[in-house]
């Protein structure tokens, strides 16, 4: 039993309690609402701090784990668009408008608003040619029946109807679009200014009802209508600078709701319809005298359609947008140099300049365009301005210039494309050097006075160069370092045809001129060898053998070798010695590189050792040429020196493959040996005196032993190893 002195202490223990249950109580209601709003707002939800009044919350509460924000629900599996990913999408934008899938709905509508936009032209036709009514009345049916279409337009999307409202509204501003057009050019019932205050009401009336709206296919069929009509009333006849002007106003009015809502079918129909306008104003009136008005209105159309592109480009990531308004600037720069022919075809200065012009801005675009797009999005646009730039500078130069002037122009264009260091035009560096190159040789070839030759010789010089130079700064450039062989190709072509129609005439001399390309590849290969190289090294030297005996043929059709002169068969025999040369010294080269004692039938030096066999031996037999005529030997001697000279040339070359293990070059000299023989046998010594019999068996024989000698001293070689 407690005492009643107990009880004060007793009532102040029974509040403690009761104020540590109500605090209890006030932090869990804390907790609860804490906990609520964190679900709703997670980011905003405040941290409610312990207390630390009392020993049992002295411990600080641990702090509740972040929840990550709810990620935004998806409304259709499969149809969430690829750029969300990519640019965040405000959809508080008043210009923005999703993307709903299209319903049956929407295609009635579409379909029957077409239809009953075309049924009430037909329909007016009809009217017109069976003369029920007079133009006038004509006139204010169309105009009242397109008016009431338009407003009707309005309730329907009011009431949710959107798709029919589209196609009603649609196909009564288009009426009234055609109608008014139609009764001032073809009936002459209005004048101009009153055309324009009711086109004025028309486009106002399409930006209040379809932009507010967001009536789309209103405003698409609306434009139809608005752009055919000029189209259709031209080809009649009718006021057409009037008429290219309104178009202009169009155009302009279709930018600003496509700016708003984005719809770049809008500005597309009306600048197509505007420039098929234009060509037929220019089939009809174009002269000297008004080419430049015509052009500053192409340029008008060049400057709306890069605006008009350019905002799809920068608005929106949709692939199918961005193809839309890369065709759209393409299409306009096409159509821009066409209407810069028709208004300058008389002046060729103004047009070589309004091409130049165009270069320059198809240049522009293609650097901006490069610098909005770091991916490759935009690599294939970026080239197309580019090639595109680099045709239209072509085109210019014989406007600008003539004669020697004009393979200059080419020559630099080529110099530009090879020293350009933009990476971007690496797949069409080739065509750039090469394009202008051949037209500079052909230039410089028709040309056929001085300086024709050095500026034929530099055309082809610049794809030589190119051949050597890689621009390529990726891996894979790093990686191959030989020269380019199609580069290489043209590069020899070029340089032959110049030689042969510009150089000397001299069939050995032309023959030194024309293997600089030769010389130069098989040095450039034995300084920086690759396996390619060594490829493109081995058809150099079978080319340049061919262009040899081309000169021999070529001298001994125009008599040189049988004149007594020297001069010819020395040059000859200079040009094959060094091929012979470059040959040794490419295998040496193929040697060191791959630390081989022998090469075992190497692939890419078996080749390069037939190639210099058969330069030493044409060489012989060039000298042995040179010393029948000296010594004014008969033709014994001289059929008897070739059979040795062929049984020489097989000796060098079975013990060169003795040496290095190359079967191809043993056979090939085994061959060599069986061919002289049986002519030594069978020809040279048929009829030929016992003395040359002699010298000839002798001789053969002296060869063949010293071919066992080799063959031997290789064996022995092979069996210490």
């Amino acid at each position: 039993m407690t005492s009643p002195d107990d009880e004060p202490a007793i009532e102040q223990r029974l509040e403690a309690v009761n104020a540590q249950v109500q605090e209890l109580l006030a932090r869990v209601s804390a907790l609860e609402a804490q906990a609520y709003h964190a679900k709703v707002h997670p980011s905003a939800a405040p941290h409610v701090a312990p207390r630390h009044e009392h020993p049992w919350s002295a411990q600080p509460a641990s702090q509740p784990a972040p929840q990550p924000a709810p990620a935004p629900p998806v409304m259709f599996a499969g149809t969430q668009p690829a750029a969300a990913a990519t640019e965040p999408v405000n959809a508080d934008d008043p210009q923005f408008e999703p993307k709903p899938p299209r319903s049956p709905a929407q295609v009635l509508a579409a379909t029957g608003g077409a239809a009953l936009l075309l049924g009430l032209v037909c329909f007016v036709v009809y009217a017109i040619e069976q003369e029920w009514l007079s133009p006038g009345v004509r006139f204010a049916g169309a105009s009242l029946l397109s008016a009431l279409l338009t407003v009707a337009a309005w309730p329907l999307a009011r009431k949710g109807h959107q798709a029919v409202a589209g196609a009603v509204g649609g196909a009564g501003l288009g009426g009234w679009f055609a109608s008014w057009l139609l009764a001032r050019h073809a009936h002459e019932l209005v004048s101009g200014p009153q055309v324009f205050v009711a086109l004025g009401l028309g486009a106002a009336a399409c930006l209040l009802i379809a932009d507010r709206l967001r009536l789309r296919l209103m405003a698409v069929l609306a434009t139809l209508a608005a752009c055919a009509t000029p189209v259709l009333v031209a080809a009649v006849g009718g006021h057409l600078v009037e008429l290219m002007i309104y178009q202009l106003v169009v155009v302009g009015v279709l930018m600003l709701v496509d700016w708003r809502r984005r719809w770049p079918e809008l500005p597309t129909i009306a600048l197509l319809a505007t420039w098929m306008l234009g060509g037929r104003w220019a089939a009809m009136n174009l002269g000297d005298d008004n080419g430049d008005v015509f052009m500053l209105w192409s340029v008008i159309l060049l400057v709306a359609s890069a605006a008009s592109g350019w905002r799809l480009l920068q608005a929106s990531v949709d692939a199918a947008d961005q193809l839309h308004a890369q065709a759209r600037l393409v299409i306009a720069g096409v159509l821009t140099w066409a209407a810069a022919t028709a208004a300058f075809a008389h002046a060729l200065p103004t047009l070589a300049l309004a091409t130049l012009g165009l270069a320059g801005w198809h240049v522009v675009l293609a650097v901006l365009l490069h610098k909005r797009s770091a991916a490759a999005q935009g690599g294939s646009i970026t080239r197309t301005f580019i090639g595109f730039a680099w045709i239209q500078a072509m085109v210019a130069g014989p406007l600008l210039v003539t004669g020697a002037g004009l393979a200059a122009w080419w020559i630099g264009m080529s110099m530009v494309a090879l020293v350009l260091p933009w990476s971007v035009i690496q797949p069409l560096r080739t065509a750039m050097i090469v394009l202008p190159s051949i037209a500079a040789v052909v230039a410089a070839v028709d040309l056929r006075q001085a300086p024709a030759l050095p500026l034929g010789l530099l055309a082809a010089a610049v794809p030589l160069g190119a051949s050597l130079w890689s621009r390529d700064r990726s891996q894979a450039g790093a990686d191959y370092r030989g020269p380019d062989p199609a580069l290489w190709l043209v590069a020899t072509i070029g340089w032959t045809s110049v030689v042969v129609e510009l150089g000397p005439k001299a069939p050995q001399v032309a023959l030194i001129w024309g293997l600089v390309p030769v010389v130069v590849v098989v040095g450039w290969v034995c300084a920086k060898l690759t396996r390619p190289g060594v490829w493109l090294a081995t058809a150099a030297l079978g080319i340049g053998l061919i262009g040899a005996l081309v000169a021999i043929a070529g001298c001994a059709a125009e008599g040189l070798f049988d004149a007594g002169q020297v001069g010819p068969q020395g040059l000859l025999v200079v040009a094959l010695l060094a091929l012979a040369g470059l040959g040794t010294g490419l295998i040496w080269r193929v040697l060191q590189a791959k630390r081989l004692e022998h090469l075992e039938n190497d692939a890419e030096a078996g080749p390069l050792g037939i190639m210099v066999a058969l330069a030493l031996g044409i060489s012989l037999a060039l000298i042995l040429s040179v010393a029948v005529v000296v010594l004014a030997a008969g033709p014994g001697f001289a059929q008897l020196g070739y059979t040795l000279c062929i049984a020489a040339t097989s000796l060098v070359l079975l013990v060169a493959g003795l040496r290095l293990r190359q079967g191809s070059w043993r056979h090939l000299a085994l061959a060599g040996f069986a061919f002289a023989a049986v002519k030594i046998v069978g020809f040279d010594l048929a009829d030929a005196a016992v003395v040359w019999r002699a010298l000839g068996f002798a001789g053969i024989g002296v060869i063949l032993i010293a071919g066992a000698y080799a063959y031997s001293r290789a064996q022995q070689r092979l069996a210490r190893e």
